[in-house]
């Protein structure tokens, strides 16, 4: 059983990620999103990746004939050097994106070390089964040595649920910007 010292210490836990979350999406924004070239960018990649589509559709189901065959392959070549400005469109945006994660990185990391000092040796909550010995050493980080093998540090909870939030804030905020589909990824 938990009690209602376990969910205070869930919940601030849960409040730190959320504020931190935003508070790293304020920094990408002021340094990334908000600036017109980045904008642009991303304009440019989503049409390019309607055009894409729209060619791959006429391709896959396009006419044929002696006509036909000039045409496609023409629009086949087409495909392709869309496809690769495509691509490149994806690495400019990792790459304008690339400094701002290391100083996101940089301050997850240093709200870890706070939660971690904060909330050393109290257990935060129990898990209803003995964790494997890989997990129980991340699960019960910071906690006595003698204590219940299931119960579960503050850190633990923190890295589990700033991994299920993290991917939110962006898309929340409309920040994010357009993915590229698997088949065209190297």
């Amino acid at each position: 059983k938990m009690d209602a010292s376990s969910s205070s210490y869930i919940l601030q836990i849960f409040l730190i990620v959320v504020i931190v979350g935003f508070g790293t999406e304020a920094v990408s924004y002021h340094f990334i999103y908000r600036h017109e070239e980045y904008q642009d960018l991303i304009e440019r990649t989503r049409n390019l990746g309607k055009k894409i589509k729209e060619l791959s559709n006429s391709l896959l189901y396009g006419s044929a004939g002696a006509a036909g065959s000039t045409k496609r392959k023409q629009s086949e070549r087409m495909l392709k050097v869309h496809e690769q400005t495509y691509k490149e469109y994806h690495t400019q945006l990792a790459g304008k994106k690339s400094r701002v994660m290391i100083g996101t990185a940089g301050m997850s990391i240093l709200m870890m070390y706070i939660v971690n000092k904060a909330f050393y040796g109290l257990v935060v909550g129990r898990l209803p089964f003995e964790p494997w010995s890989m997990v129980q050493g991340m699960s019960h980080r910071g906690l006595p040595e003698n204590s219940n093998t299931s119960d579960v540090s503050a850190i633990f909870i923190f890295i589990l649920v700033q991994m299920a939030l993290r991917g939110m804030f962006g898309k929340l905020l409309g920040f994010e910007g357009p993915r590229m589909p698997m088949d065209h990824q190297t």
